[in-house]
């Protein structure tokens, strides 16, 4: 299994904001074996299950938190004439801020210790259920963050996640 590796934004332990480089799908602090040998689907964690799914909970519990930045972010979804004219079939879609401005998103991130290769540090993508603009895209959405609520989010505070992206706040266009 080829990882990727993906900056994130984290508080390292002198608790300053600094970007590192993680593998993008969570391997929890308890794996022991070849990250290679890690076949579980961990690069989203759904708000609704995070702190009861064993993968998670012990980074949700100890509030390892990251913050994914993003300019866009790419989904399939299923052609339809008013987005996309006549294509058909599943088409790939660019999401990003009405703005044009770069956003976060919400992430976990655990530290597996004893992993036979040695220690990963690695994390996961928030998502929570759709609002109604984007759920025309997908069943999903991550957990966008606004930069105002970075610093909180990273310093452990308690944020509203489970409320939607505004509908009017992002801009879909077809993906290159």
């Amino acid at each position: 299994m080829d990882a990727r590796v993906v900056p994130v934004l984290v508080k390292n332990g002198q608790g300053q904001n600094v970007v590192k480089e993680m593998r993008f799908g969570l391997i929890p602090a308890h794996y022991t074996c070849f990250a290679s040998a890690w076949t579980a689907s961990t690069t989203h964690a759904r708000l609704e299950t995070v702190a009861t799914l064993a993968s998670f909970k012990n980074a949700w519990a100890r509030k390892r938190r990251v913050i994914f930045p993003l300019e866009h972010f790419v989904e399939k979804t299923k052609a339809r004439a008013d987005l996309f004219g006549t294509s058909r079939g599943m088409v790939r879609v660019a999401i990003k801020r009405a703005d044009d401005k770069p956003f976060g998103v919400a992430g976990i991130w655990d530290y597996a210790r004893y992993a036979a290769e040695g220690p990963i540090l690695s994390a996961a993508m928030l998502t929570r259920a759709p609002g109604k603009r984007m759920q025309e895209i997908h069943d999903r959405e991550p957990v966008v963050l606004e930069p105002e609520d970075f610093e909180a989010w990273l310093g452990g505070a308690d944020l509203d996640l489970e409320t939607p992206w505004g509908d009017d706040a992002f801009q879909i266009s077809r993906a290159a």
